[in-house]
């Protein structure tokens, strides 16, 4: 959900990879916009000072890791990348 969770989530992950010193190019937002969702995204780039990068709903039809990757490959991962990683 980009509602409940999301920014206490979206801040771990993003503090878990500046000290790694992983590159952060942005964030995007998966699930439906709303007023809630779009307040969550000001927090966080407010408070990571990560750029947002995008919104992008996510059909109904997405339930498993199957009907997953092939939205990450058309959306996300035109090269391929996240694939070598799994």
């Amino acid at each position: 959900s980009s509602e409940l969770g999301t920014i206490n989530h979206t801040l771990l992950s993003i503090e878990a990879m500046k000290t790694r010193e992983i590159p952060i190019l942005g964030f995007f937002m998966l699930g439906e916009k709303t007023d809630i969702s779009q307040n969550n995204i000001f927090t966080i780039e407010s408070f990571s000072k990560v750029k947002f990068l995008g919104h992008l709903a996510l059909s109904e039809s997405i339930k498993d890791s199957k009907t997953f990757l092939p939205f990450v490959d058309k959306y996300f991962d035109t090269n391929g990348i996240i694939k070598s990683f799994l």
